[in-house]
């Protein structure tokens, strides 16, 4: 079976909605760039690369980006509109929705959009002329899509990022379509869900206004918990709900009028539960100056079978050293399962001393079952000094508006909090410090954009408003010896 790892193209692990904007794809010969935010495969908008689509869709291309190496006085959508001929192979033909040129789709197989050259007045003088081309599109056997839940977070970070300890979560442990996913009976969930064309071993994308994502069988009592299409989940991917113990039911989409299910779910009783160890997700947010930084945990929970089961509270603390520790499922916008997993970074330490080698341990705990994991990692000397590029007013300023992080917690935290709403601090600033040195940086929720200075997120309150009130954590002391 393919890797599922190709089916999520995210910024990395805490990332706001639509991040990075819509999927696009390209032409074979690279010509052109195309996108359509009205599909979705309920991440991102759009149609990413290696992408089924069902046998009645559409591909109707929003404005098109000529990638040909040029000046800019000839745009992609006026060449292509003007010197592009376009054709069809497979079943589909040319048409108009919505005053909008498409293609649509007519059946099963391969679908060619062929692109070849045609005579237009338009003078490109020293750039190069489009040449022939084509887009090929796989549509799925809708008699054989079905819907699959699928472990974003694990796919991205096995893919991107460093979980630690080594092999305690890999590849084989994905959830693979046709499997059951288990739960805990009685907890919240919050899950993303797919569709699956298994001839072709990938995602299929839809568009959410034609359909949704529901439970289509369920054995017993189940719970809704909110719509999570609502504009924070915007591209119908994802549902909250809560299953009784014993109890099992089936997830699937809706799309007019064809019901694709497949996702199955079962709810175990605590009971059932036997095992508890926690993993820690690492990444390397700035390739030039190297080092790590924590960004993630999770405690994976096993039952009497050795199945993985989600949705368990775990309760998280830090037995030596300081950490940054949200537990999922508090935040409403948030994309965790749940409180089985956490954002964790280290935003405990004032900017002044946070470089060097670091450890801190971190502990998940449920009833009897629980685990510690020693999480070491390490900052690049003079960091905040590079990426403010030496300019000793910005750094001065960035020091003085220091504040710990609202969900700060170990030794030395002094009145640190651990409830609200904040965010992944770390990722504010990797993602500023790639702005200051021109190169992409890594998305994040509340990232500052035009500030020069250093800042971390606003504390906030339970229901995700900026808080100032004497919940926030007194700031920490100078450290003699920071951990």
């Amino acid at each position: 079976m393919k890797d599922l790892r190709v089916l999520v193209l995210l910024a990395p692990w805490l990332m706001a909605p639509q991040c990075g904007g819509p999927n696009h794809f390209q032409s074979e010969e690279g010509q052109w760039s195309f996108t359509d935010t009205g599909l979705s495969s309920g991440m991102r908008e759009g149609l990413d690369e290696g992408e089924s689509l069902l046998p009645d869709a559409r591909i109707c291309p929003g404005p098109v980006s000529w990638l040909a190496e040029r000046d800019e006085e000839l745009s992609g959508q006026e060449v292509f509109e003007q010197c592009v001929q376009q054709d069809v192979e497979g079943p589909a033909s040319l048409g108009t929705v919505d005053d909008r040129d498409c293609v649509l789709m007519e059946g099963s197989g391969e679908v060619r959009w062929l692109l070849e050259p045609q005579d237009c007045a338009l003078d490109f003088g020293d750039d190069p002329t489009p040449v022939s081309d084509q887009v090929v599109f796989s549509v799925a056997d809708a008699s054989l899509v079905t819907a699959h839940v699928l472990q974003w977070m694990e796919v991205h970070a096995l893919e991107h990022q460093q979980i630690d300890p080594p092999g305690v979560f890999t590849e084989d442990d994905l959830l693979q379509p046709g499997e059951t996913l288990v739960v805990l009976g009685g907890a919240p969930v919050r899950l993303f869900v797919q569709l699956w064309d298994p001839t072709h071993e990938q995602s299929v994308a839809w568009r959410p206004g034609e359909g949704e994502l529901t439970v289509v069988e369920a054995d017993g009592y189940y719970t809704e918990h909110f719509d999570l299409s609502d504009g924070i989940y915007p591209n119908g991917g994802w549902i909250g709900l809560e299953l009784s113990a014993g109890r099992t039911a089936e997830l699937g989409f809706e799309i007019r009028g064809q019901t694709f299910g497949g996702a199955l779910i079962e709810a175990v009783p605590a009971s059932r539960l036997a095992s508890l160890e926690v993993v820690a997700v690492y990444d390397e947010p700035w390739t030039d100056l190297g080092g790590t930084v924590p960004t993630a945990a999770r405690a994976i929970v096993r039952d009497d079978q050795g199945r993985q089961v989600l949705g368990v509270p775990a309760t998280w603390s830090v037995s030596r050293g300081r950490l940054a520790v949200e537990p999922g499922g508090k935040a409403r916008e948030d994309r965790y399962v749940g409180a089985d997993y956490a954002s964790v970074s280290d935003a405990c330490t004032h900017l002044r001393w946070l470089e060097g080698r670091r450890s801190a341990v971190l502990r998940a705990s449920y009833g009897d079952l629980n685990d510690d994991l020693k999480m070491e990692w390490e900052w690049p000397d003079d960091w905040v000094e590079t990426l403010l590029g030496g300019d000793e007013e910005a750094i001065k300023e960035s020091y003085a508006s220091w504040e710990p992080d609202f969900y700060c917690i170990g030794q030395g935290c002094t009145g640190c909090s651990g409830s609200g709403t904040a965010l992944s601090w770390a990722w504010a600033l990797g993602a500023l410090g790639f702005a200051l040195t021109s190169r992409r940086a890594p998305s994040a929720p509340d990232a500052p954009s035009s500030s020069p200075h250093l800042h971390t997120p606003a504390v906030r309150s339970p229901d995700g408003e900026p808080s100032r009130d004497s919940r926030r954590p007194t700031p920490l002391p100078r450290e003699d010896d920071p951990t």
